[in-house]
């Protein structure tokens, strides 16, 4: 299967401070929402009409900022929508969890964005430290994948499978009657 590599583009350019971080979770909480999405996982976006701050955004923690058209607003307003996803986003959202409020949190979780810290707390922890326990855990997660070679050789692979064939298996003999074709003799 093919990856795509990360975009060195799209990487962030500024360590953000603690106050950066702060001002990052009330600017998300106000104007932002994650979500989950087909392709990349997790998606968070920020939406506003004045690109600086958006720009700011991307400079500490990635992404990228675009003209966005917006279904509620005039054609001739322009807005501008701060995007960041998958790895990026999740980091994001470690970083200004601890600031936002029980609702934001709830999405967040319900985006299930903050796996990768396996019951620890954001809140002490560095974008670094958070980077690295990121890495760690796709590291670990890549061998539980259903197409990996090293998950295949498993007994867990083998014992979904098996569940998988008696499950169809299962619905084979059900669906299908046995039909017998005889043919008659033409003269």
């Amino acid at each position: 299967m093919w990856i795509k590599p990360n975009n060195p583009a799209l990487d962030a350019t500024k360590t953000p401070t603690a106050i950066d971080i702060a001002w990052s979770a009330g600017f998300f909480e106000g104007e932002g929402h994650p979500r989950l999405t087909y392709k990349r996982g997790i998606d968070l976006s920020v939406t506003q009409k004045d690109p600086e701050v958006l720009y700011r955004l991307r400079d500490w923690f990635g992404g990228a900022v675009r003209f966005a058209r917006c279904k509620t607003i005039p054609a001739d307003k322009q807005v501008y929508q701060w995007n960041c996803c998958g790895d990026r986003a999740r980091v994001f959202m470690a970083l200004v969890y601890s600031f936002l409020s029980a609702r934001r949190k709830s999405q967040i979780d319900a985006t299930n964005a903050l796996e990768f810290l396996c019951g620890f707390s954001p809140s002490s922890m560095s974008m670094d430290q958070l980077k690295d326990r990121l890495s760690y855990f796709s590291e670990a997660q890549k061998s539980l994948k259903w197409n990996s070679p090293e998950f295949r050789k498993s007994e867990a692979y083998r014992k979904k499978n098996r569940e998988h064939m008696r499950k169809v298996r299962g619905t084979k003999e059900e669906n299908f009657k046995v039909v017998s074709i005889a043919q008659e003799k033409v003269s």
